[in-house]
C-alpha cells in the first residue's frame, strides 16, 4: 500500500488523455491519480525511485501523452506514464543540482516541456 505523509502531499496536476488527473507528489511517496468518472482515486508508490521530501512541483502534459513533474529538490525530472501507470526518474544530477530548482512545468509549442 502507497503511503501519503507530510504537509504538502502534492504540488501541481495535469490531465491526462483519459480525462484522468494526476498530481505531481511533492512530500508524498506516490503520484496521485484520481478518476473524476467514477470518483476513485489511486496511489502509485514511487519509493523506489524517490522517496526524498519535497520532490516535484508542477505538471505539464507531454506530447506523447506522458506526465512530466517539475523536480523541486529531486535531482531528477519525474515521468509518469498514465497508460501503464510507470513512473521513471531521468536524473539530471549533473546539470543541476541545487535544492529548489523549479516550481512550475508547461509545454511548449514545440512539445518540449518547460521549466520555471
Amino acid at each position: 500500500t502507497a503511503k501519503i505523509g507530510g504537509l504538502g502531499k502534492f504540488i501541481g496536476a495535469a490531465t491526462a488523455a483519459d480525462g484522468r488527473i494526476v498530481f505531481a507528489p511533492y512530500d508524498a511517496n506516490s503520484v496521485g491519480v484520481f478518476n473524476p468518472v467514477d470518483s476513485t482515486f489511486e496511489l502509485v508508490d514511487i519509493t523506489a525511485q524517490i522517496s526524498e521530501d519535497w520532490k516535484f512541483c508542477g505538471a505539464a502534459v507531454a506530447a506523447d501523452g506522458r506526465i512530466v513533474f517539475a523536480p523541486q529538490h529531486a535531482d531528477g525530472v519525474g515521468v509518469f506514464n498514465p497508460v501503464d501507470s510507470t513512473f521513471v526518474l531521468v536524473d539530471i544530477a549533473a546539470q543541476i543540482s541545487s535544492d529548489g530548482k523549479f516550481t512550475g512545468a508547461a509545454e511548449a509549442a514545440d512539445g518540449r516541456i518547460v521549466f520555471a
